[in-house]
């Protein structure tokens, strides 16, 4: 077995074995409670807090900006939807009107039998 006593920093102890050299430097023992790193964690805890909640409101602002848009398109589709609706059933109206007046004795025969045509059908349920 080779020698360490040779080897630069270990040195033959007591027993014979080698042993390293003691450390260098401050010596590192129980630490102090230091109250700059709680405060340092609790300031970044704090804006990380504030960050997320600014984000969410923005986040907030932009969906009902957004839900708020797509209400007034849809009403406003609806409504476009109604006047067509109610002014294709003024004109059906008005087409029904003139095609009476001017044909009144075979509209009031078409009338009777689809009654008696829908009370037959209607009689037998």
């Amino acid at each position: 077995m080779a020698s360490r006593e040779g080897r630069e920093g270990f040195s033959p102890g007591e027993s014979g074995r080698t042993t390293p050299p003691p450390p260098q430097g401050p010596v590192i023992g129980p630490r102090k409670p230091s109250t700059g790193g709680l405060e340092t964690v609790r300031a970044t805890v704090h804006e990380a807090v504030e960050s997320v909640r600014d984000t969410v409101q923005d986040v907030g602002h932009s969906v009902a900006s957004r839900a708020e848009a797509a209400w007034e398109s849809t009403e406003r589709g609806a409504t476009q939807l109604a006047r067509t609706a109610a002014s294709g059933a003024e004109g059906a109206l008005e087409s029904a009107t003139a095609l009476v007046r001017r044909h009144p004795i075979p509209s009031l025969l078409i009338a009777f039998g689809a009654g008696f045509l829908l009370a037959q059908v209607l009689g037998r349920r």
